[in-house]
């Protein structure tokens, strides 16, 4: 990446032209991946960039990362760039076109209100009107040739050409496109040079790259164009605009799995638009082509909906026996024995959730620090505990270094580029079914070894400020890591870092504020409640889990 240097504030400061550093690592990467799977158009566009002059090549990425589509020159303030010179060589190397034909009202979006009210007394020696810019823009469409010359005399328009190909490129090494230029994904490159983030080394080569094919690319491009503009609609529950691009988005040739998963989810969003909208039937029929969560719940529901109990108990068996994630199996198992008690048969009466022990504290507390550290200090002055305040943070950490190796295990497809922060599969369940026999290896691993402690806190000092969807570097002290390793029996804490691994979607929250202890072995999870804090969905799962598991667990209520 781009080099840094310190400052006399001995803060990072980017290199200049750092923009244009990062752009060409990410051309590298493109060639060196992806090369088999260029076009023509694309393959001219690398060869006319890299014949330009460095000034040149700044001004062209300058202008093609950001959101706007034409610039106007006199506007441009790039110090380190001469822009006249820099103009000249991309509009010679067809990189760049000098006052394109632009339509009405476009051309005007670069022109402030007091510029567009210019227009009138410079061009039509009239008076200017006053009101908003849409008020000027409608007075000015009487006059459309006069205004596009009068723009071209008062300044040059540029338009970087290629932004389709350099949008592909972008595609190829994110996986996605952060927005209008991709701003939100180029930022990662400078995350890196600031030293605000590190990232974990990946292998991507040809054989492990997400893009199978070019249909793929190109399928993928076309999915996330139509999908944004379904998102839209959907959000809107506009549903007459809603269906015409769903059915844009079901013509798109999809030859990859990755891009049915994609399919699926446009499936989803449309088919809880049919369910608001009251059509259930047309939901279930959407939601049977979907395989993706939550589709096959929502099917359950429809049918049971729609008076036909026994389909949806048939469903519920099927994913009884093979659920995409805990989450989905939980519905099942629950959802089962409703449709059995409906259909009059045999069923298993709902488990009631284990009753955990409380304790209501003689607390007095007030406002002025947050109570779950008054709850600390009162235990520590009272019972004697010793402890902090952890709730996820800690084992998310735990999770992530306890199997760090399994997460980022690289294979086809798993991950799209160098800044990624957790598997392509990490939330939807095949995470932990693709890395089940390594995970439960290292399990294993952990179990018969003597001091894993100390391993652990040098791969922290490795790792830290390391990227990871697991990891809070700032708010989960390695002191604090060290005494959980060190109290808590081993068996405990790899039950707990497995379960956030197989469905971290639902179990990655909802766990104890804090973590109090004794000695080694004498430990408590704590839960701090006021008298009508209700225990949350994800904070019940979880006190299932420790139930079953025999952990120590308690409710501290602290009186209001």
């Amino acid at each position: 990446m781009a080099k840094r240097k310190k400052t006399p504030s001995h803060q990072v400061e980017l290199e200049e032209g750092y923009y244009l550093t990062n752009f060409q690592k990410l051309l590298v990467f493109v060639r060196e991946v992806y090369g088999d799977l260029l076009q023509k158009e694309e393959k001219a566009f690398l060869k006319n960039f890299d014949g330009l002059d460095r000034n040149a090549q700044l001004l062209y990425v300058r202008l093609i990362l950001r959101s706007k589509v034409f610039f106007r020159e006199g506007k441009l303030n790039y110090p380190e760039i001469k822009i006249p010179e820099a103009v000249k060589s991309l509009e010679k190397a067809k990189l760049l076109e000098v006052n394109p034909a632009i339509e009405f009202p476009d051309i005007a979006d670069p022109f402030t209100v007091s510029e567009l009210k210019d227009f009138f007394k410079e061009a039509l020696e009239l008076k200017a009107p006053t009101g908003s810019r849409a008020k000027l823009l409608s007075e000015i469409e009487s006059y459309e040739e006069e205004f596009s010359e009068w723009v071209f005399e008062r300044d040059r328009l540029l338009w970087p050409l290629y932004g389709e190909s350099v949008e592909k490129f972008q595609l190829l090494f994110f996986g996605s496109l952060g927005g209008p230029g991709a701003q939100g994904d180029m930022a990662q490159f400078i995350l890196e040079d600031l030293g605000v983030m590190k990232f974990e080394k990946i292998v991507i080569d040809k054989k492990t790259r997400y893009f199978e094919s070019r249909a793929h690319l190109d399928g993928h491009y076309q999915w996330i164009y139509w999908h944004a503009y379904l998102w839209e609609a959907c959000a809107e529950k506009d549903l007459q605009a809603a269906e015409k691009f769903m059915a844009e988005i079901e013509k798109i040739k999809m030859p990859a799995s990755p891009l049915k998963r994609r399919l699926s989810r446009s499936r989803n969003m449309m088919a809880k638009l049919y369910e608001s909208s009251g059509d259930s039937e047309v939901a279930l029929k959407l939601y049977q082509k979907s395989t993706l969560e939550p589709a096959r719940e929502r099917q359950a529901r429809l049918y049971d909906k729609l008076d036909q109990a026994d389909k949806a108990l048939a469903l519920c068996q099927e994913i009884c026996e093979e659920p995409a994630s805990e989450s989905e199996r939980y519905f099942g198992e629950f959802f089962s024995e409703k449709m059995k008690r409906k259909l009059g048969l045999d069923y298993k009466k709902k488990k009631k959730l284990p009753t955990p022990e409380e304790v209501v504290l003689p607390l007095k507390w007030s406002k002025e620090s947050r109570v779950e550290k008054q709850v600390l200090d009162h235990l520590k002055e009272v019972e004697g505990l010793k402890g902090f305040y952890s709730e996820n943070d800690y084992w998310n950490m735990l999770a992530a270094l306890l199997f760090w190796k399994e997460y980022w295990a690289s294979g086809p497809g798993i991950f799209y580029h160098p800044f990624e922060q957790a598997p392509r599969d990490f939330y939807g369940g095949g995470f932990y079914q693709r890395q089940r026999k390594a995970i439960e290896k290292k399990v294993d691993y952990w179990l018969n070894h003597p001091k894993w402690e100390d391993e652990l806190s040098e791969l922290y000092k490795e790792k830290e400020l390391t990227a990871c969807r697991l990891t809070n570097w700032k708010r989960a002290d390695v002191k604090n890591l060290i005494k959980i390793l060190k109290i808590v029996p081993k068996d405990h804490i790899l039950n707990i870092t497995q379960q956030i691994l197989k469905d971290p979607r639902q179990y990655r929250s909802g766990l104890p504020d804090l973590f109090l202890y004794k000695k080694k072995g004498d430990y408590i999870l704590g839960e701090v409640k006021s008298p009508n804090d209700a225990i949350q969905t994800s904070q019940k799962r979880w006190i299932d889990k420790f139930s079953a598991w025999n952990l120590p667990f308690v409710i501290y209520r602290v009186p209001s």
